[in-house]
C-alpha cells in the first residue's frame, strides 16, 4: 500500500474513532472520502488541546476578509499540510517561552524571535510563500512542510513566462547558492518550490530554510535525497531536512518539556499524523 493510501486509511480511522465523525467529506474531485471532514466541521482539524486558543487567536475565517485566517480549500481534509503546520507550530506561537524546545528539535541555535507568521509571502510579486516563518535580528527561519503530497512542488510543463523568470530572476538569485546544474530548466522545474525557496534566502547566509516531511512518505524521501545532494556543498548549514517523526520525538522527549498540556498536544499530534 502506497503512503497516500496508508495515510488516508489511518486518518479515516482517526476521524471515526477519535473525533466521533463517521460522515464522509467531499474532496476536490467531488468524491466522498472517509479521511475528509464535512466542511461544516473544519474546526475539528485543529487538535483539541489548543483548538479554542487557535481559533480565538486567529479569528473565525471569513472568505472576504483579509484580516482573518485564510484557509486553503482542502483544510477540511485531515491530510491538509496547512492543518499539519497549524497543529505543529501553534503551541510555540501561543507560548514563545517554549521556543527553545523547537529550535533544539530542529538542530538550530536558540534565538529571540520578534515575529511569527503562517504562510509568509516573501516576494509579493511572485506570491511564493513559506508554511511558517520566525524572524529575529539574526535572520529568518523559513519552513516548508509537506505531508501527503508526492513532491514539494514541481512544474511538469513550464510556460514561456516561467522559463523567462528562471532566466531573468531566479538564476541570478541562485547563482553561487547552488550548483550550476540547478539552473538548468529540467532540474529547476523538477524541484521548483524548493529551489524558488532557496532563492529567497538572504545572500549573506543569515536565513535558514527548514524542510519538514514524513520519513514514511517514500516520494518525498526520494526527492529530498536528490535535492540534499545538490545543495549540501554550496548551502551547508543554511538548509535543514527534518523528518516529521524525528521532530515530534525530540519535542516529546525534550528535558525542557514539563507542561502537561503541551506534551499531551504533541502526543495527540503523533497519534493523528504519524503511521506506526
Amino acid at each position: 500500500m502506497v503512503y497516500t493510501e496508508q495515510i488516508e486509511k489511518h486518518l479515516g480511522s482517526y476521524k471515526s474513532n477519535r473525533l466521533g465523525v463517521d460522515e464522509k467529506g467531499v474532496g476536490d474531485n467531488g468524491l466522498m472520502f472517509s479521511h475528509i471532514l464535512p466542511k461544516v466541521l473544519f474546526r475539528l482539524n485543529i487538535l483539541e488541546g489548543y483548538r479554542s486558543e487557535f481559533w480565538r487567536h486567529y479569528g473565525m475565517p471569513v472568505a472576504d476578509s483579509k484580516k482573518q485566517t485564510r484557509l486553503t480549500q482542502d483544510f477540511h481534509q485531515l491530510d491538509s499540510s496547512q492543518g499539519v503546520a497549524f497543529n505543529l507550530f501553534f503551541p510555540f506561537v501561543h507560548d514563545p517561552e517554549s521556543l527553545g524546545v523547537l529550535f533544539s528539535a530542529m538542530g538550530l541555535e536558540p534565538r529571540a524571535v520578534d515575529a511569527f507568521s503562517f504562510e509568509t509571502v516573501v516576494d509579493v510579486v511572485e506570491g511564493d510563500y513559506f508554511d511558517f516563518h520566525m524572524q529575529s535580528e539574526s535572520g529568518g527561519v523559513y519552513v516548508m512542510l509537506r505531508y501527503a503530497e508526492d513532491c514539494f512542488g514541481s512544474v511538469e510543463k513550464p510556460s514561456p513566462g516561467q522559463i523567462k523568470k528562471l532566466q531573468e530572476i531566479y538564476a541570478g538569485r541562485l547563482r553561487g547558492k547552488v550548483p550550476d546544474m540547478c539552473l538548468k530548466p529540467e532540474v529547476f522545474f523538477d524541484h521548483y518550490d524548493i529551489l524558488r525557496s532557496v532563492s529567497m534566502l538572504d545572500s549573506e547566509g543569515k536565513d535558514h530554510l527548514v524542510l519538514i516531511y514524513p520519513r514514511a512518505n517514500d516520494c518525498l524521501e526520494r526527492e529530498v535525497g536528490d535535492v540534499r545532494f545538490m545543495l549540501s556543498a554550496s548551502l551547508g548549514e543554511s538548509v535543514s531536512f527534518i523528518h516529521l517523526e524525528d521532530l515530534i520525538e525530540k519535542i516529546l522527549h525534550s528535558s525542557d518539556v514539563s507542561d502537561a498540556k503541551f506534551k499531551a498536544h504533541y502526543t495527540a499530534f503523533a497519534e493523528k499524523y504519524l503511521i506506526k
